[in-house]
């Protein structure tokens, strides 16, 4: 069955591939880091165009799970009417898919085909506000607030409480992001399970796993509150302002990039 690449956005890579680079290596151009060899694809340097790389990225993640969902479902059918509904479903959704992923290559250079890394250097932590503080300009503690950190969300205004530039305060975030995600990803993973068993020292088992994972993820909200200045109890959202994508080359690609560059800097060309 066949299974589609995509990347966790905003997936900080590992402080010691970049560290030596403030703004990260150059649109265009490739670095290596152990045995692997990236190619930079795209520079995005608003938060608009991370917003909307983001949000393009979950819109093909969604058209793969259903796709790998409408497989599983079809294999276990008898031949009949919903199984040749569901396989002409099935090639709609994949023909769509195809389409898309078209225009995300087109867009960013972005194919599910392809693994890629994606490296935040610049992002805002914000917190909600509500009509009334947007409207007096002042926080529930009658803090001015300064309209220029105002953002609007999906119709509801956020007030930027924190910039964070640099690799090593990105990479620091979304590894505490990144790991509340997964752990949340475990969670919900072993409550199916807990629903799924009525054996008693399985459910014993499994509950005793999900305490530990629960008190893992509010150990690391607590770090991530603290280390970022965050309220206890206050929602948050991460605006990324700006960041890079890295193509992930394989052996064949590394000798013709390189030799593509070098013909580009004797041309003059960027």
């Amino acid at each position: 069955m066949k299974k589609y690449i995509l990347l966790t956005v905003s997936l900080a890579i590992s402080s010691n591939i970049l560290f030596a680079y403030d703004e990260g290596p150059e649109l265009g151009t490739m670095f290596s880091t152990g045995n692997a060899h990236y190619y930079v694809v795209r520079d995005f340097d608003t938060p608009e165009k991370n917003t909307a790389f983001t949000r393009n990225v979950e819109i093909m993640r969604r058209y793969a799970n259903a796709i790998e969902a409408i497989k599983t479902k079809i294999a276990t059918l008898p031949d009949g009417e919903e199984k040749t509904s569901l396989s002409n479903r099935l090639k709609q959704a994949e023909d769509e898919f195809a389409n898309n992923d078209k225009v995300m290559q087109k867009l960013y250079a972005f194919s599910v085909a392809r693994k890629y890394r994606q490296e935040t250097f610049e992002s805002n932590i914000c917190v909600p506000i509500t009509k009334e503080e947007l409207s007096n300009l002042r926080d529930a503690d009658g803090k001015e607030l300064d309209p220029l950190l105002i953002t609007e969300r999906s119709g509801n205004s956020f007030y930027r409480i924190k910039n964070l530039k640099g690799i090593e305060e990105n990479s620091k975030l979304q590894k505490l992001l990144s790991y509340t995600a997964s752990k949340k990803a475990e969670v919900e993973k072993m409550r199916g399970e807990l629903a799924g068993t009525t054996d008693p020292e399985k459910q014993l088992e499994i509950s005793s796993k999900l305490a530990a994972l629960e008190k893992a993820i509010q150990e690391n909200d607590n770090q991530l509150r603290e280390t970022f200045s965050i309220k206890k109890g206050s929602d948050y959202l991460v605006e990324i302002v700006r960041s890079k994508l890295y193509l992930l080359l394989n052996p064949d690609e590394v000798s013709k990039v390189a030799a593509e560059i070098e013909m580009r800097k004797s041309s003059g060309k960027k």
